[in-house]
């Protein structure tokens, strides 16, 4: 698994602005470090640790000690398909929600990080994404497509 599939690109971004909603749970100051593709924030704080803002569930975690630690800690047990929604973007990619490379990202990302609730257009885009996977998968509808 490339980690890069995962991630957008956190340059060029407001991130002032786009976390403005969020701010009652984050510290005045540190850095955002890595995004996920659903929008999930790592931020590295002025301690050197690592939190996850976790848009989905409008939660503040942390998840390592400090970046060496986050990047042992991605490759043991099930961090890197809860860290980096591996499962929900490979559906979404192989559905054509997104495109592998990131140039693409799901709808309105920018609203989920501005909001702390999910916009009706991603939980549709998500709903519809696991549909596809799991109808493949025979996991819907009791085993039958």
């Amino acid at each position: 698994m490339d980690v890069m599939d995962y991630l957008i690109d956190t340059e060029d971004k407001d991130w002032e602005e786009l976390l403005s909603a969020w701010r009652f749970l984050l510290p005045k100051t540190f850095n955002v470090w890595l995004v996920n593709r659903v929008g999930d924030v790592f931020a590295v704080f002025e301690d050197g640790s690592v939190h996850m803002l976790d848009v989905g569930r409008g939660t503040l975690e942390r998840v390592a000690d400090n970046c060496d630690q986050f990047v042992t800690r991605i490759d043991q047990d099930d961090h890197a398909n809860t860290w980096m929604m591996v499962s929900l973007v490979n559906a979404c990619v192989k559905a054509g929600r997104i495109s592998v490379m990131g140039s693409r990202f799901l709808p309105c990302w920018a609203v989920v990080m501005k909001s702390t609730t999910w916009s009706r257009r991603i939980c549709r885009c998500i709903i519809r994404c696991w549909a596809r996977f799991a109808s493949r998968r025979r996991i819907c509808r009791g085993g039958r497509r």
